[in-house]
């Protein structure tokens, strides 16, 4: 089809990871040291993961019919068996760890289902039968994994998203990815979708910072600061989704896709950072830990954006992209400039919002002026990480 749109299905599938995000950013704010944020991306790519398995079937074979809303529903109670046990599921707690890592097993298990029913398509067979293999794989490493003792399973559950990505990159993999496309109108509404549940659980951090105060001027000045951020992060984003320059992607789709990876993650990691900034006190020096999880993940959104304007700018008509790409790697080095120098000073929460909000704007306004100007000089020569 020319022009794809999600189902209803779909929609309604993505509720449940409502709850897995916020079980995810519930677990970092218990924990916003090095390890706790690490334990966190650990988590993370695993569960976004089954959300990009799903989208990739939805987009190529999703009849809609009663047996793939059945899978689905199965599909969603097994994701909210995994949010479940996110909160503990690298704690000492043994059974939690064993019900994440099944959870898994169930969700593939399922997609298996799914792609076997597209198998009797001929030319499907090829893509069906490499990611049936590429699923089984991860499933049964996810399933070996329960039998073997802590801290060594986490090992196995490395071994398994690294075997699914490597068997999804392999030359003769791709070229079948590519006799097959994803929809370049379906996709990007997809990924958008989901950027947006990402955007609100930031606000949810927000708000639920503010419980923590009465009304007093300054902590509602950083949850307006916070929101200017989230505001302006979304503008940069759905301001540059360009359906024209994704449908020439090619076999460069993959990279898009993987680059909302960090993207996602550092704004999920967001919200509860700004959570932790209004919640903390307005009298003293901000706790260190939040201030580099705050100018961190802003600095890693910002990175993931540059890198989506380098891979789009190969097939811009006009080389907009190349100079938003250079402002974008430009903010993230300055987010953490920034957060050094409120480290290093014992500044204020305020002072870093108001900071981080005022860099975070400035992108707005400079896409907002080079979309005014017809013509942007091509700098591509000097252009950084190309």
């Amino acid at each position: 089809e020319k022009t794809r749109h999600a189902t209803w299905t779909e929609l309604f599938y993505d509720l449940v990871f409502v709850i897995a995000i916020a079980e995810l950013g519930h677990s970092l704010s218990d924990d916003i040291t090095p390890l706790g944020a690490l334990k966190f991306m650990a988590l993370f790519i695993p569960i976004w993961r089954v959300w990009v398995h799903h989208t990739y079937y939805a987009d190529r074979f999703d009849p809609d019919d009663s047996v793939h809303r059945l899978l689905t529903f199965a599909q969603m109670i097994a994701i909210a068996i995994l949010a479940a046990s996110v909160h503990a599921a690298v704690a000492a707690t043994d059974n939690t760890s064993i019900q994440f890592a099944l959870s898994l097993v169930a969700v593939r298990v399922l997609l298996i289902v799914m792609y076997n029913r597209a198998r009797p398509i001929e030319t499907s067979r090829p893509l069906v039968n490499r990611l049936v293999l590429t699923l089984t794989v991860g499933a049964s490493l996810w399933f070996v994994s329960v039998f073997i003792p802590l801290p060594w399973r986490y090992l196995v559950w490395a071994l398994a998203l690294v075997s699914e990505i490597t068997l999804s990159y392999l030359p003769s993999t791709r070229a079948i990815f590519a006799a097959m496309p994803v929809s370049h109108t379906h996709v990007p509404e997809r990924f958008g979708l989901f950027t947006i549940i990402f955007l609100g659980e930031s606000i949810a951090g927000m708000v639920a910072g503010l419980t923590e105060h009465d009304f007093e001027i300054i902590p509602y000045a950083i949850a307006i600061l916070g929101f200017l951020i989230t505001f302006s992060l979304w503008w940069l984003y759905f301001g540059n989704v360009k359906e024209t320059a994704l449908e020439r992607l090619g076999v460069w789709s993959g990279s898009w896709i993987y680059l909302h990876l960090p993207f996602m993650m550092g704004l999920a990691a967001l919200g509860v950072a700004i959570e932790h900034a209004i919640a903390s006190d307005v009298e003293h020096a901000m706790e260190a830990p939040t201030v580099y999880l705050l100018s961190g993940t802003l600095a890693l959104v910002f990175s993931a954006l540059g890198y989506l304007h380098v891979i789009l700018s190969r097939f811009e008509e006009k080389p907009h992209n190349r100079p938003q790409a250079n402002w974008r790697f430009t903010a993230a080095v300055l987010a953490l400039l920034i957060g050094y120098f409120i480290a290093s000073t014992e500044g204020s929460p305020l002072l870093l919002l108001i900071l981080l909000g005022g860099l975070t704007l400035l992108q707005v306004v400079g896409d907002l002026f080079i979309h005014l100007v017809p013509e942007v000089e091509d700098n591509s020569a000097s252009f950084p990480f190309s």
